[in-house]
């Protein structure tokens, strides 16, 4: 039979100041924990102005830090005859990161298929697409949630009479 005997209060005091000492440091002595992908999110957000008008407002929010995307690539699909006069990409890390290519295809409806890639396991993502017309209003808004790396489908329909690729 194995017994154990309390020490006594001077011995007692010593262990616990000895054991609150050795939590301390090795508190101090460990590295901060690393962003947890749940924990933290980042965001691409480039925009498209189009010759008749339109701007195309598109954007990905990833349950991730920005060091492990690894590429977001949006394919726009827009009416036929309208010409990309300008694509404003996201500053800084992720911007580099983006990749926007327009074909314009369209009879119908704004249609973007956008793929979000992470260099570790798949992470929840959502992407959104806002088109706006000539003054700004939004004139339509989608959104679209999965996971990296599935492609993920927006569109939105407009009236045509708002912009027309003749203007």
């Amino acid at each position: 039979m194995f017994q154990t005997t309390a020490p006594s209060g001077r011995r007692r005091r010593t262990l616990l100041g000895a054991g609150l000492l050795t939590a301390g440091l090795l508190a101090a002595a460990s590295p901060a924990p690393a962003a947890h992908a749940a924990l933290a999110r980042c965001g691409s957000d480039p925009i498209v102005y189009l010759s008749n008008g339109i701007k195309v407002d598109l954007t990905a929010t990833l349950s991730t830090d920005r060091s492990d995307v690894k590429r977001i690539a949006y394919q726009l699909h827009v009416p036929a005859g309208a010409q990309v006069t300008k694509v404003v990409y996201t500053a800084g890390e992720i911007g580099r990161k983006e990749v926007v290519t327009v074909v314009n295809d369209a009879t119908g409806p704004y249609v973007a298929d956008s793929v979000a890639e992470t260099y570790a396991a798949p992470v929840p993502v959502n992407i959104t697409m806002s088109v706006l017309d000539q003054s700004g209003s939004t004139k339509g808004k989608d959104t679209a949630s999965g996971q990296t790396p599935q492609t993920l489908v927006t569109q939105v329909t407009m009236d045509p009479s708002i912009a027309s690729a003749d203007d």
